[in-house]
């Protein structure tokens, strides 16, 4: 997807529209990075977990009830918080790509890959 304009080897952002007075010669590059894909679930409950998402994905979308996905440019970290109790049920950890990660209810995924995120519950 559009990542940056850049003029003469600058950064000059993100606005899918460039004005450019023509006052010298310029150089403009359009700059394109891979989309990737962040697919957010839960686990007891399966479904129906209303989850924050800190970081805008590509499309301006945040947050979302799983389960869901959010496109994020290469390289962006994602941040997510899921609630502490749902159901009755306790959050007790996220797996990442089917790995625990710790008891913190926020997880920062830096997305150099597709990534698959659980919030993981129970009593």
């Amino acid at each position: 997807g559009f990542s940056r304009w850049e003029k003469d080897g600058a950064n000059m952002g993100s606005a899918r529209t460039l004005a450019l007075p023509m006052n010298y010669h310029h150089t403009v590059n359009a700059i394109y990075a891979p989309l990737r894909t962040l697919t957010v679930s839960s686990i007891n409950p399966g479904s129906g977990v209303a989850i924050t998402v800190w970081t805008r994905d590509f499309n301006g979308l945040r947050n979302g009830t799983t389960a869901f996905t959010r496109t994020y440019l290469d390289g962006k970290v994602a941040s997510l918080t899921a609630p502490s109790t749902i159901s009755g049920m306790h959050f007790v950890h996220w797996l990442r790509n089917g790995v625990a990660q710790g008891p913190s209810r926020t997880i920062s995924i830096e997305m150099i890959a597709d990534n698959a995120v659980s919030a993981v519950y129970g009593l």
